[in-house]
């Protein structure tokens, strides 16, 4: 059972690292530096800008 814990926080772990990524990616893209420093600091505006940018995603 702690098994099955260990392995599903892994897996939480990586599936919040992949959105993270392409929130950076994005804003990349689109030249949003300021967005991406104030996101990588303030956890709130990043999970805002995730909502925003990726809606389709339950955050």
């Amino acid at each position: 059972m702690e098994r099955l814990n260990t392995e599903a926080r892994e897996e939480g772990r990586d599936e919040m690292r992949d959105e993270i990524n392409a929130l950076n990616v994005r804003l990349i893209s689109e030249n949003r530096i300021d967005d991406l420093r104030r996101a990588a600091t303030d956890i709130a505006y990043q999970s805002q800008l995730l909502r925003e940018l990726f809606p389709q995603k339950a955050h």
